[in-house]
């Protein structure tokens, strides 16, 4: 029998799961949970304290699970359910997470892409149902990688922005899933320049700089050929790195339209705040005044409500 890891914060107590569960020995996989059964709170708080990450679900019960995700996310999404709001933004982070990783292991993978797509629509539906869900993510997502933890904020911070500034709804769909997927390319780069992400800018030497600065044409690439990926997709990634002043990268651009400049924004305010650890009211404090003429001083203004 083959089996697939799962993510035990994806699971939920007290909820009769669709899916046989399993838990990896040393030489063999053991029944822990049987499909119909559920997992009781006290079980997964000690999988927890025990810092196990992943669980195993047969390869052929993949879509009961896959059934079992969309109704816990349809759940964040519901304005009318009494969820909690960490519990909603910790689906949300789950969910994101999945797609995301899933993506950067098959950049070639249809299925792979629609699940982002999925993500993207469960961010705003979450943010829709309760815009408290913003600071909760930013808090849970520190258990991921760099780069799927900042794809998870700026697509979260993009949507709540976004929305505060009157965007079309479909509009906002496709700048999520962008800032999902936008630095994928990054890991196409050589192993130190991708250790380099958590380090200022002005700490990179001048080959690795060139390089990094090229990864949003390395994401493109990876998705352009592609019939199901949206061309507004793949232009908002082009552009995450440019700045109305004409000082950004790859192409040193300056005229962006409202949905370019929010994914911009948003990713750089994450990258100072998620990438370099900065406190976020100082960086705030920071752009408002290093950045005018980077980006709109009203963009600027609505971004600093949406993160106090």
């Amino acid at each position: 029998m083959d089996f697939l890891p799962v993510r035990l914060s994806t699971l939920r107590a007290n909820m009769d799961f669709s899916f046989d569960l399993y838990i990896k020995m040393p030489h063999k996989f053991l029944l822990y949970i049987r499909e119909g059964d559920s997992l009781d709170g006290d079980r997964l708080a000690n999988l927890k304290s025990k810092k196990v990450r992943k669980l195993f679900i047969p390869s052929n019960h993949e879509i009961k699970y896959q059934g079992f995700m969309d109704q816990i996310l349809a759940a964040a999404m519901d304005s009318s359910s009494n969820m909690e709001t960490v519990d909603r933004a910790s689906i949300v982070v789950d969910t994101a997470a999945n797609s995301v990783a899933d993506f950067q292991k098959n950049p070639n993978s249809e299925k792979a892409y629609h699940s982002t797509t999925k993500a993207a629509k469960g961010i705003i539906g979450a943010l829709g149902a309760d815009p408290a869900v913003l600071k909760h993510v930013f808090e849970m997502a520190k258990e991921e990688s760099i780069i799927v933890q900042s794809a998870i904020n700026t697509a979260t911070l993009v949507g709540r922005l976004a929305k505060q500034v009157g965007v079309d709804a479909a509009k906002i769909e496709t700048m999520v899933t962008a800032a999902l997927l936008r630095d994928v390319g990054i890991l196409k780069l050589d192993e130190k320049i991708q250790n380099m992400i958590s380090k200022p800018y002005d700490s990179f030497a001048p080959d690795a700089w060139n390089e990094y600065k090229n990864h949003p044409q390395l994401s493109v690439e990876l998705m352009q050929d592609k019939p199901y990926v949206s061309p507004d997709v793949i232009s908002l990634i082009l552009t995450h790195e440019e700045k109305k002043s004409g000082k950004g990268f790859p192409n040193k651009i300056s005229k962006l339209s409202l949905e370019q400049e929010i994914v911009a924004l948003c990713s750089a305010y994450d990258r100072e705040v998620t990438a370099l650890g900065k406190n976020s009211a100082e960086v705030i404090k920071t752009m408002m005044i290093d950045d005018l003429g980077n980006y709109d001083l009203k963009l600027l203004q609505e971004l600093k409500k949406v993160v106090k």
